[in-house]
């Protein structure tokens, strides 16, 4: 199942992936969507910076077919690996989210891109994909579902890290 989401922030490129890359805005970010535990990593590699974040997720709210499916909770990898910028200012990432012991994952990529001298246009471009008999269809969707949530509360905590910054 595809999954589009744009997010415009009043920001320069540098200053979002900044934040997005900050450990500091990972561990919230993880707090922020209720996560029961998790951890966060920066990782410099060649020219490339990568953050990974694991965390286990309650299930309880979820269909009762993810429930099932899940248990009582969920642990959650997810991996970007960002390229450097490109001339025209932009980052794009390599996006990679997976439920362990589920064939459950979330690839595509993240890209932050410039749409004026002080503003950007964060957009998640990926494939939600479920390889579950019979269920499959359901389970990618209650899972896009979640994905488009997590992505609403983080940007949320992107931009209130982003005014602290500017102020």
């Amino acid at each position: 199942m595809h999954v589009r989401e744009e997010h415009r922030f009043e920001a320069a490129v540098v200053d979002v992936v900044a934040v997005l890359t900050d450990p500091g805005f990972l561990e919230e970010k993880c707090r922020e969507t209720r996560a029961l535990e998790h951890s966060a990593d920066v990782q410099q590699v060649g020219s490339n910076l990568i953050t990974t974040v694991r965390r286990a997720q309650a299930t309880t709210g979820l269909p009762e077919l993810a429930t099932r499916f899940l248990g009582q909770r969920s642990v959650l990898v997810e991996t970007v690996t960002w390229a450097p910028a490109g001339a025209d200012g932009r980052r794009t990432g390599r996006f990679e989210l997976l439920v362990e012991r589920v064939p459950l994952s979330a690839t595509g990529t993240i890209s932050v891109v410039p749409v004026g001298p002080a503003a950007c246009l964060q957009v998640l471009d990926a494939e939600v994909t479920a390889r579950v008999p019979l269920f499959g269809r359901q389970a990618e969707q209650a899972a896009a579902d979640g994905l488009r949530k997590a992505l609403a509360v983080e940007n949320g905590v992107a931009a209130r890290w982003l005014a602290r910054r500017a102020g």
